[in-house]
C-alpha cells in the first residue's frame, strides 16, 4: 500500500477503492448465495427478508474489508482527515497567542444570525443579509 506524506509529515494511507470495492462485491455475491430465499429473481431484496446466513469464507472476507477500512481510516477520511486538521488549527491558534472555539453547526443557522446576534429567517435563495443594526453581508456558496 502506497504511503503519502502531507506538508505536516505524518504519513496517511491512500485507500485503494478497486479492492474494497472487488471485496464488497464479493461479499454481496456470497451473501446472496447462502440466502436465495431472500431475494427475487431480479436479485432486488425482497421487502422483510433478512440475509442472516453467514459461510466461513464470508466471514474472512468481511474481515479482510474490515482491515483494509482500518488502514485507510473510512473510506476516503484518510486523505482528508478533518480531525488533523483541527488539531493542527488549534495548536497555530494556540502559537498565536490566540484560540479556537468549536460549535455545533447542526442548529447554527450561520446565515441567518447577524453579528450583532439577532436571527433573521431568510430562504436559502436570498443572498444579501441585512439588519437592523446597519450591518449588510453577502452570502456566496463554495462550488468546489
Amino acid at each position: 500500500n502506497e504511503r503519502l506524506v502531507p506538508s505536516h509529515g505524518l504519513p496517511m494511507a491512500r485507500p485503494n477503492h478497486p479492492v474494497i470495492r472487488r471485496i464488497q462485491r464479493h461479499i454481496d455475491r456470497q451473501r446472496r448465495a447462502n440466502n436465495p430465499d431472500c431475494y427475487d429473481e431480479l436479485g432486488r431484496i425482497i421487502k422483510g427478508k433478512h440475509p442472516v446466513k453467514k459461510s466461513r469464507r464470508m466471514k474472512v472476507s468481511q474481515g479482510q474489508l474490515a482491515e483494509m477500512a482500518r488502514k485507510v481510516f473510512g473510506k476516503s477520511l484518510g486523505v482528508r482527515a478533518p480531525g488533523m486538521f483541527i488539531a493542527m488549527l488549534k495548536r497555530k491558534a494556540e502559537s498565536a497567542g490566540g484560540k479556537v472555539d468549536a460549535f455545533n453547526t447542526r442548529m447554527t443557522a450561520l446565515s441567518q444570525v447577524c453579528h450583532c446576534g439577532e436571527k433573521h429567517k431568510k430562504p436559502l435563495r436570498q443572498r444579501v443579509h441585512e439588519c437592523t443594526c446597519g450591518v449588510e453581508t453577502f452570502t456566496t456558496t463554495c462550488k468546489w
